[in-house]
């Protein structure tokens, strides 16, 4: 997925695949988790400015996990 989507609209849409008991994790490409917030029943999250700004240009793992699935996709950071 194009991370230039997800770096304007500031938003992670969680996959169907994922409980509303689950979590999303964002890592960078050394595995270092940046970023892990709870789904708690919502289908999007939003980034905030802050976290967004602190994330340096480059390719991030997007992780949605819950107890019986995780779902991964790469998103690129342009600026």
């Amino acid at each position: 997925r194009g991370l230039g989507d997800v770096y304007k609209r500031q938003t992670l849409v969680v996959p169907n695949e994922i409980s509303d008991n689950g979590r999303v994790e964002i890592a960078d490409v050394n595995g270092k988790i940046l970023f892990e917030m709870n789904v708690g029943g919502k289908r999007e999250l939003v980034l905030s400015k802050a976290k967004l700004n602190s994330m340096r240009a480059g390719v991030y793992l997007v992780q949605y996990i819950d107890a019986n699935s995780i779902v991964s996709e790469k998103i690129v950071k342009t600026k």
